[in-house]
């Protein structure tokens, strides 16, 4: 609901870990994108992208 309110974007919650602390959250059509570079993966010490949202 967050997401949807703040972004304007849809998000779907997915692979929860066995604690139930860590997932992925995969955004639909992010309008975000156009404006940020990943390094693809398995470069840069395969790096971890997490707590963007607290």
């Amino acid at each position: 609901v967050g997401l949807k309110m703040f972004l304007g974007i849809n998000a779907t919650v997915t692979n929860w870990d066995a604690d139930g602390i860590c997932c992925n959250i995969i955004l639909e059509d992010n309008p975000l994108v156009k404006f940020v570079e990943l390094p693809r993966r398995g470069e840069e010490n395969d790096n971890r992208f997490h707590e963007l949202v607290k």
